[in-house]
This record gives C-alpha cells, structure tokens and sequence, in this order.
C-alpha cells in the first residue's frame, strides 16, 4: 500500500497511472510527475516472481489493497493485456484492467 500510495501521489495523469515492474524479487511501482521526475515506490519479498511490466490506474489498486485483509497479497498477472486479479487467501478478489501507456 505504501508503494503505491507513493507513486500515486506523483502521478499527475487524469487516470493515475502508475507502472509496475517485477524482477525476481522485487515489485517496482512507478509514476511521472508533471516536471518528468520519476517517483517509485519499492516492494522486496523472495516470493516475488519476474513479470512483463504493466500499468494500471493506482487509486484502483490502492482501493483494491485497503479492502484485502492481513499482510499478504497476491497480484495474479497473465500479460500485460489482461486483467490482474487481486487476492488474499480465500476471502476477496479483485480485478483492475490494465491500461496502455
């Protein structure tokens, strides 16, 4: 949450955009400001596999994160075109689209 609140909180795109990076892991969230700076927002765990990256609008993922219950969750990818679900456990999941910068 706190990784994509900071990007977010850069983004100055109509749609809050913020870029998702994965490499094995860790998750880099991204954004750009209006002045062209780069805001990132870092998550290291080691069961954070590699991924193409992706984009989504943050303040639906922030909401997505704010519902999900205890630490862990887990961002479901396929590619960069599909949709990502959100889930933790066996409780709640979420889907956000993807979107194309």
């Amino acid at each position: 949450i706190e990784a994509v609140g900071l990007a977010v909180s850069a983004s100055t795109e109509k749609s809050a955009a913020v870029r998702i990076a994965c490499i094995e892991g860790r998750l880099t969230v991204s954004a750009r400001s209006s002045l062209g700076h780069w805001a990132e927002g870092i998550v290291e765990a080691v069961d954070i596999p590699a991924c193409e990256p992706f984009s989504v609008n943050g303040k639906f993922l922030l909401q997505a994160l704010d519902r999900m219950a205890g630490e862990q969750v887990e961002l479901v990818v396929i590619d960069p075109a599909s949709a990502i679900r959100v889930e933790a456990g066996d409780e709640l999941r979420q889907l956000i689209m993807p979107l194309r910068v």
